[in-house]
């Protein structure tokens, strides 16, 4: 038998060799396209199916309507207060949790001792499941036997209505997600502080650099990617998100706190209109794209200023 090195430097045996590599690579990844085909792929087709025709859950008979789904969405008074709505959760949600996560990554980081016991007490919100949150929370947020509202009221700051009044639930929303994702947020930031050289720090020091300085100068150059990455998956996790909003206050009062996610399931499952819903699953299914394509562009251009710089 004939040994030639490949391209890759690898010495390679001959043919049969090659052959069989290749056989047991498909072999591993048959199970993977067939659960992303089954789960994934055929789901999506099946709603931009879907969001073409005049589905619903009171006509056993569909049609094919082209894109009116989808003019109807936009042409929909309701569409702004939605999309309005959305946006307030969504971009207080971002800059809180962020914030929030690179807070406690940063106090995390200089702990010596029992690092693993605190980022355990931190990290609990996040495993705790959502009905179990949003109950604490409603019951945290309680008109008349609220914990905020008992503490408020011996203060002298009253009790307000916070899940009665539009502009308290949205923020009372908006924390209820901080609060549960500013952990994951942690976890992402604290590996990304981990990583970094010891001697980068060592040599600030040794310039004379205060605490802000070394931050500004030291620990966000080297944590960018991290932080963009954190960033856009904090992005679409809340742009997505259902079920914290729908349990905590089901989008009132008045429809002030209905985002778009709970929106696509009003139309889809309460309402009926499954044709309509899924076009609302393909709007934020591309603004996801566009989301997305956004980050991808903006780490390969900081990627491009960094071999140019060095």
């Amino acid at each position: 038998m004939i040994e030639r090195r490949g391209y890759s430097g690898k010495l390679q045996t001959g043919g049969n060799k090659s052959n069989g590599e290749s056989a047991m690579v498909v072999s591993f990844l048959l199970p993977a396209a067939f659960f992303i085909g089954v789960f994934v792929i055929y789901p999506a087709l099946y709603s931009i199916y879907l969001s073409l025709t005049n589905a619903s859950l009171a006509r056993p008979v569909w049609s094919l309507i082209g894109v009116r789904n989808y003019l109807d969405f936009f042409k929909d008074p309701a569409t702004l207060q939605v999309l309005k709505n959305t946006y307030i959760y969504v971009f207080w949600v971002i800059v809180l949790q962020f914030v929030l996560g690179l807070g406690f990554a940063l106090a995390l980081n200089r702990v010596e001792r029992f690092r693993g016991i605190y980022g355990a007490i931190l990290f609990l919100p996040w495993v705790i499941s959502d009905i179990t949150a949003v109950s604490a929370w409603k019951w945290i947020f309680n008109d008349t036997y609220g914990l905020l509202n008992y503490y408020l009221g011996r203060i002298g700051l009253g009790q307000p209505s916070w899940l009665a009044s539009p502009n308290l639930a949205m923020v009372a929303a908006i924390g209820l997600n901080v609060w549960k994702g500013a952990p994951f947020s942690m976890v992402i930031e604290l590996a990304g502080l981990q990583s970094i050289p010891l001697e980068l720090y060592e040599a600030a020091k040794v310039d004379g650099a205060r605490p802000w300085e070394v931050f500004r100068f030291v620990t966000v150059p080297m944590m960018k990617f991290v932080m963009l990455a954190n960033f856009i998956l904090i992005t679409i996790y809340t742009f997505n998100i259902f079920s914290l909003v729908y349990a905590f206050t089901g989008g009132g009062p008045l429809n002030y706190t209905e985002i778009i996610g709970l929106n696509m399931y009003r139309q889809a499952f309460t309402l009926g209109r499954l044709g309509y819903g899924s076009a609302i699953g393909v709007v934020m299914f591309v603004l996801n794209l566009v989301i997305t394509a956004i980050y991808l562009k903006t780490i390969a251009r900081r990627q491009v200023v960094d071999i140019q710089e060095t």
